[in-house]
């Protein structure tokens, strides 16, 4: 197929060098929505340094058991804003930037436009999912730029400091920072690939692709925390989000982290396989 529409196209012109990520991150950061989105999340750890500060904060047991030691040093803050933000403002940026990768381009009636070039759709799905982690990761990387700001302008430059155990030393600090933010975008990148799978499966509606998502999400957590489930529980998605903890940690256990980038990295491929063959499959041309 794409040979044919190659043999009638412009000369000079190669489907693999069509839609290059470039164009579609330019495109993706110029949307009003993204920029909000980013600097939202980036805002996030300016709301969470009042809140541990007056010790106030109680979104989940867990959280509230690090926040008691997120004021011993900037490194402590910005673990505990991990903690948080991987559950909360992260999660959401994820959620909506691929929730409405496709689905809000077809309402949009973009897409079915775009696809008018010779170029395959899976192509097309490569391209968009590639832009879409780019700007996920910018937003991990912009929220922890801020905690890390106002936790070492207002708590420190001490070493970190565990609940329990020994001190983790600044010297050490530069590669757990370095695998706790891969270890986070390593286990978001399920979300992602659900989101993407929803959002080809929504076509018009990019609303129900997004909450859909975070639905699901919540009820993984929700069912995580059921003990009549069993080992069942160990398979879900969200069962070991909080692996990275132990980076923060004088002593590192990797078995949870293995595990968990297994299950990540399995759930993504599941979600990025049944979305390539969605997409394949979907009638996208624009409602009349």
């Amino acid at each position: 197929m794409v040979d044919q529409l190659n043999s009638v196209a412009a000369v000079g012109f190669s489907p693999r060098r069509a839609l290059r990520v470039s164009v579609e991150l330019r495109r993706q950061l110029s949307r009003p929505s993204i920029r909000a989105v980013l600097i939202a999340t980036a805002l996030l750890p300016c709301a969470l340094a009042p809140s541990v500060a007056k010790g106030k904060f109680e979104i989940s047991f867990d959280a509230h058991y690090l926040s008691t030691v997120a004021t011993k040093s900037g490194a402590n803050f910005v673990v505990f804003a991990l903690f948080a933000g991987s559950q909360l403002a992260i999660t959401l940026l994820v959620a909506y930037v691929f929730g409405e990768a496709i689905s809000r381009e077809a309402q949009w009636s973009y897409l079915p436009v775009l696809l008018t070039t010779p170029v395959r759709r899976g192509q097309l799905l490569r391209q968009k999912a590639i832009a879409c982690a780019v700007v996920s990761v910018i937003g991990l990387l912009l929220f922890t730029a801020v905690s890390a700001l106002i936790g070492f302008a207002f708590f420190g430059f001490g070493p970190l400091q565990p609940v329990s155990g020994p001190y983790v030393p600044l010297a050490q600090m530069a590669w757990r920072f370095a695998a706790i933010l891969g270890y986070i975008a390593c286990y978001l990148s399920w979300t992602a690939s659900l989101a993407l799978l929803l959002s080809a499966s929504a076509r018009h509606n990019p609303v129900i692709a997004v909450a859909s998502t975070v639905a699901l999400t919540l009820l993984s957590h929700l069912f995580g925390g059921l003990s009549t489930l069993g080992g069942i529980r160990g398979l879900l998605p969200t069962r070991n989000f909080d692996a990275w903890t132990v980076l923060a940690a004088a002593h590192v256990d990797g078995g949870r982290l293995e595990w968990g980038l297994f299950l990540s990295l399995f759930y993504t491929t599941v979600f990025g396989v049944l979305t390539y063959i969605v997409f394949a499959a979907t009638d996208i041309r624009p409602r009349c």
